[in-house]
């Protein structure tokens, strides 16, 4: 069966995608195994493209931001303008990101550990008990 003939919108991102979101006002956020970030709106024209550091794993959007993982880096990029706003190093490649409430969250999981950052924050969770440890997010990468 060709689905193509059912689809509102057919875009390419110009690299096979690695994640996809869209946000409350119906708009298209797709990452690329290359690094590369595009935002479309509900009508399919591009809004933004950005080239982030390696393929996007994770989307998370709030109602100013668009976070997304890229390889061993966490980015937050300006969801009307798509101006990168920062990106941290991360310790690891995380595998979930998430916006919520004021926080970014951004979750690691290895050696039996969950390891996620807030904000600028890491706690680390044990596997029976868990331990908060303060350290710094990591260096600003511009």
């Amino acid at each position: 069966m060709n689905m193509t003939g059912a689809c509102w919108m057919r875009r390419t991102l110009g690299e096979p995608v690695s994640a996809l979101s869209i946000d409350s006002q119906n708009n298209i956020i797709a990452g690329g195994w290359n690094g590369r970030l595009t935002k479309w709106d509900a009508s399919g024209d591009e809004i933004w493209t950005v080239q982030l550091p390696d393929r996007i794993g994770c989307i998370a959007i709030n109602e100013d931001s668009v976070y997304a993982t890229a390889g061993l880096h966490l980015a937050a990029v300006k969801s009307l303008s798509g101006e990168v706003q920062w990106q941290h190093a991360l310790e690891g490649s995380a595998d979930i990101v998430e916006a919520n409430g004021g926080f970014v969250y951004a979750f690691l999981f290895f050696d039996m550990n969950i390891r996620f950052m807030i904000s600028n924050l890491v706690l680390i969770f044990r596997q029976s008990n868990w331990e908060t440890t303060r350290t710094p997010f990591g260096p600003l990468i511009s």
